[in-house]
């Protein structure tokens, strides 16, 4: 009697939760429709701290001692991830401008990829076609949060941000030819 109570009751556990399960996955999804779907990474300690520029430092000799062009891609796409979700947290914070510097700074990061892309296949090396679409999602993604910024910065920074929303247009029409 046991055993066919739990056979009961886990059915009715199964039938409840996976309609349940599809429907809010399915929510979720059409909330998401609006929004790139690309996580930035945890950006670590923000440029207001006081050691930041150990990891500034850090950062530059990893990209010097680093030769391989792939490689270095996905370094640049990760530093300027990290600086785009740094800027995310400046700005909610009230440091507009320290914000601004730090998107800036990433969109400038990112603005080398596009170069190491054509050098790799300039030299025959093959460039993995997720990693570049990778890339090209990541930029997207920047480029929402440039528009979010938008209406959050104050009108006497916009023109500062429409410059780096130049910068990450340009980088789009480069990445379109891969």
């Amino acid at each position: 009697m046991l055993k066919k109570a739990l056979i009961f009751l886990c059915f009715v556990i199964l039938t409840i939760t996976i309609p349940l399960t599809v429907y809010f996955t399915d929510a979720s999804l059409v909330k998401a429709e609006n929004k790139v779907i690309y996580d930035l990474p945890y950006p670590g300690i923000l440029p207001d701290h006081p050691l930041y520029f150990l990891k500034a430092l850090r950062d530059r000799l990893h990209v010097f001692f680093n030769r391989d062009y792939q490689k270095k891609a996905e370094i640049y796409l990760l530093y300027s991830d990290k600086r785009t979700a740094a800027s995310v947290l400046l700005l909610e914070n009230g440091k507009e401008k320290l914000a601004l510097d730090t998107l800036a700074k990433g969109e400038k990061y990112f603005f080398k990829i596009p170069f190491l892309i054509e050098q790799s296949k300039r030299q025959g090396q093959s460039f993995p076609n997720e990693l570049v679409e990778k890339i090209k999602t990541a930029n997207l993604k920047h480029a929402e949060i440039i528009d979010d910024f938008l209406k959050k910065v104050s009108q006497g920074q916009s023109p500062y941000l429409l410059e780096i929303k130049k910068i990450n247009e340009e980088i789009r029409k480069k990445l379109a030819s891969f």
